[in-house]
């Protein structure tokens, strides 16, 4: 009977002990490209739900190595630490931790080496391969949630911001109601949430929503501009975002073409300094009313994560169009102004 007992408690222990290494994660960071570009790695450490699990100081041959355990598959962020001509930054990496070798090179932006964080490469890999050819990205996107609605995968694609920027509203809501109550909950869709939650209260079809910015000692407010009789087309944008400065010509002409007593075209300046939106009105030869310094009152008001975001309402406030770019701004005022 004694021997009976010793070999259960022997099978035991040799089981627990394959789960517990079952559950262990290896994650190698290659960061010789930081060091090409003559930066240095001064630390870097793993983040999970917000707390630390693993960090590292030092590199071994440009490389770091971050050893833990986790029970189950999550939505890790790698804090990179680096410096450069005594600048010191950091940066993110979004990937999942999960049991395996996790592998990450700082130039390629993607961990591999485990089944979860291959299947979200594989896909970003697909996507830009679709956005370069001006292709439709929901199938490929719709594709991969369905197959991982029960695991963090899905929330972690979701809630990139580039992710937002590839979709409308209802495709990006049609594709979270997909994801099982769990993956809800992860931190990822409960911001995902709250956005679409902002996008829907400023849907084609709602009334605008109103804000305000202060500059010298002035309060404006975007009521001063919209649902006073007139349709307006306003352009969420920053002096810094080159987009955002491609599509002034757009605007510019629009503007000239046919403001008066039934448009109007206003710019918010967005997460920008006062002086440097002013040094871009000034360069680019914008005609037409700032809103300046917004910073994220606009863009908070309207679930704005990428700009240029460019708006049009109609003459009592009701947003009429949402994400107008190059010449479907013209077109889509010329459809209001019945030309």
């Amino acid at each position: 009977m004694k021997r009976l007992s010793f070999a259960i408690v022997a099978a035991a222990s040799l089981l627990l002990s394959a789960c517990q290494k079952e559950k262990s994660f290896t994650f190698d960071c290659d960061f010789s490209s930081v060091k090409e570009m003559g930066m240095t790695v001064d630390s870097l450490a793993l983040y999970v739900g917000g707390e630390v699990i693993a960090s590292a100081k030092e590199l071994q041959d440009d490389h770091a190595v971050l050893k833990g355990k986790i029970d189950e598959p999550a939505i890790g962020t790698l804090r990179v630490y680096v410096s450069m001509q005594g600048l010191t930054d950091s940066s993110d990496f979004g990937l999942i931790v999960e049991p395996g070798t996790i592998t990450m090179d700082a130039n390629g932006y993607f961990a591999r080496g485990t089944e979860l964080n291959d299947a979200v490469a594989e896909l970003f890999m697909r996507l830009d391969s679709i956005v370069k050819t001006e292709g439709d990205c929901l199938p490929a996107l719709t594709s991969f949630v369905e197959a991982h609605k029960t695991d963090v995968s899905s929330a972690l694609v979701l809630g990139d911001e580039a992710t937002s920027e590839l979709l409308d509203y209802e495709e990006l809501s049609g594709l979270y109601e997909k994801l099982s109550d769990e993956v809800k909950a992860t931190d990822k869709m409960q911001a995902l949430k709250l956005k679409l939650d902002k996008l829907a209260a400023t849907a084609p079809g709602s009334m605008f929503t109103d804000f305000e910015a202060e500059y010298n000692g002035e309060v404006q407010h975007f009521s001063d501009f919209v649902g006073k009789g007139k349709y307006v087309v306003a352009d969420f944008w920053a002096s810094w975002c080159g987009p955002c400065r491609g599509e002034i010509p757009n605007l510019i002409k629009v503007y000239n073409a046919y403001k008066g007593d039934s448009l109007e075209v206003v710019g918010v300046a967005t997460w920008d300094k006062p002086e440097d939106t002013q040094k871009a009105i000034d360069e680019l030869g914008i005609p037409y009313p700032q809103i300046m310094n917004a910073q994220r009152a606009g863009s908070d008001a309207y679930g704005i994560e990428g700009i240029p975001e460019i708006i049009l309402f109609a003459p009592d406030g009701t947003i009429l169009k949402r994400g107008l770019r190059g010449d479907a701004i013209e077109a889509a005022v010329r459809v209001c102004l019945g030309l």
